[in-house]
């Protein structure tokens, strides 16, 4: 039914495997069509709806929805962004990208620095970040649909988020993806006052990108400005020039 629909020109099309109650389905609802008019993409609006119905207690359907969509940019109107006084807003032009966060989970400050950033980002682009995977839900499936999506995998790398699999399997992921998709996901690596080598086998590619550096919560802002300026199509900054070449972080 719903591939019909595609078919037929409708460009978005989104359905349940299986009956669901009022309030999860009122819930999706007004999250999805929120989104949507704020700018979003369908599929990062259905993102934001599932974490919302997530968090009410509906576990089991969360994962239910299903995205069937035309259009190449996940976007189904063009909608024409002017301030109050009808004047350009300076933001108008502004490309949303879409961005996915990788972060260890129940680790300080990790969690709460990954929590900060896609609270600010959030606000300029559309941003993934792992907050609500039930058990049961093949990760790894869902991680890559997300990461063919994706501009920048920002990935905030610390002494114990790299033995983490899952952050390892995001790397990976977009570093194979990247070869066939024009360098799409770009990889953005944080380090988390962590100063040794990369260990193996993300060394392989994390080595020749370029890296921010952030040591405390003092760092935050400074960091903010420089993931947006490589998100605009700069490059992340080392802290060092001598630390360029050596790949050595200072004290």
């Amino acid at each position: 039914m719903a591939h019909s629909l595609v078919a037929k020109g409708i460009p978005a099309v989104v359905f349940k495997k299986f009956a669901a109650t009022d309030e999860s389905a009122t819930t999706l609802a007004h999250e999805l069509y929120a989104n949507v008019a704020r700018g979003s993409s369908v599929d990062a609006a259905l993102a934001e709806a599932r974490k919302a119905t997530f968090a009410q207690g509906h576990e089991v359907e969360w994962g239910a929805p299903i995205l069937y969509m035309r259009a190449p940019d996940g976007r189904i109107f063009n909608l024409e962004q002017t301030s109050v006084d009808d004047q350009p807003d300076a933001t108008t032009n502004v490309k949303r990208s879409r961005l996915f966060i990788s972060y260890k989970r129940d680790v300080e400050p990790d969690e709460p620095l990954a929590l900060k950033l896609y609270q600010e980002l959030k606000q300029k682009h559309d941003v993934f970040i792992d907050q609500a995977l039930p058990v049961g839900t093949r990760w790894a499936e869902r991680i890559e649909e997300e990461l063919k999506q994706t501009d920048f995998l920002i990935v905030l790398l610390s002494a114990e988020s790299i033995h983490s699999e899952l952050v390892q399997l995001e790397i990976t992921t977009a570093h194979q993806l990247a070869k066939k998709q024009n360098g799409r996901p770009a990889i953005l690596p944080v380090r988390l006052n962590y100063r040794e080598p990369f260990p193996y086998p993300i060394n392989a590619y994390l080595d020749p990108i370029e890296w921010a550096y952030w040591k405390g919560a003092e760092d935050t802002s400074r960091l903010l400005e420089e993931l947006n300026r490589a998100i605009s199509g700069g490059v992340l900054s080392i802290s060092d020039p001598k630390s360029k070449a050596s790949r050595v972080i200072p004290n």
